[in-house]
């Protein structure tokens, strides 16, 4: 049979609708972000000492106040996913809602939504030791695709500097879901990490490494500055 190139478009075009809906690639809206947070936030299995449920009222009165269902499922991959993963990839989505919510939606509910972002970080905190963040840090900067004009190689050498003052193994494997994560995404989320490592560390650990974790957090804010 003749293949025409009016056929062959239609035929590239069913294809790429259907890597589309296989994959899940529609982009979500902020307000799909929030019940998709919501549902991945109820899905994990720790209590993180009432932080998860502080979070879900939270988005639960932000949803109230848009007018929108926060009840259904997550996929069967997220299912599977560890609570720290459910609620690291919850905090995210909350972040970009955030981020990218219409100015008459974010005026009503950004209290809920800043509250919750904070209850999902506070919960976080109480799973990862903070010599660790350094290495999950580090781990999602040298995943980080680009450049950044030379910043993310000197927050790289500076978190190497830290760990081995500190004799923290690097080595290791990011989640999936912080793998599919975009490069800014990776290096905002080691941001955090750092901020929380230095916030949480003992004293005399803390009094080693602080100009190197400075380092990082600078080198970083100038890579996220880099377009």
């Amino acid at each position: 049979m003749k293949i025409t190139p009016r056929s062959l478009f239609f035929r590239v075009a069913i294809g790429i609708l259907a890597l589309t809906l296989s994959t899940g690639a529609f982009a979500e809206t902020p307000r799909e972000q929030l019940t998709h947070a919501f549902r991945l936030i109820s899905g994990a299995n720790s209590d993180y000492a009432g932080h998860r449920r502080r979070a879900m009222t939270e988005i639960e009165a932000a949803a109230k106040e848009l007018g929108i269902e926060v009840r259904g499922e997550v996929s069967q991959n997220e299912r599977q996913w560890k609570s720290d993963q459910q609620m690291s990839e919850a905090r995210r989505l909350l972040v970009d809602a955030r981020d990218h919510m219409e100015k008459q939606d974010r005026d009503r509910v950004a209290g809920h939504v800043e509250t919750a972002i904070k209850e999902v970080e506070d919960a976080l905190r109480m799973s990862e030791p903070a010599k660790d963040e350094i290495a999950h840090a580090y781990r999602l900067v040298l995943a980080a695709n680009g450049n950044y004009a030379g910043h993310r190689r000197r927050a790289m050498t500076e978190l190497q500097t830290a760990a081995s003052v500190l004799g923290v193994e690097l080595k290791g494997e990011l989640g999936e879901h912080e793998r599919q994560w975009k490069s800014d995404e990776q290096m905002t989320e080691a941001r955090r990490l750092i901020a929380d490592a230095r916030d949480r560390l003992e004293k005399q650990d803390l009094e080693k490494i602080t100009v190197h974790l400075e380092g990082a957090l600078t080198a970083i804010d100038e890579s996220l500055k880099v377009k």
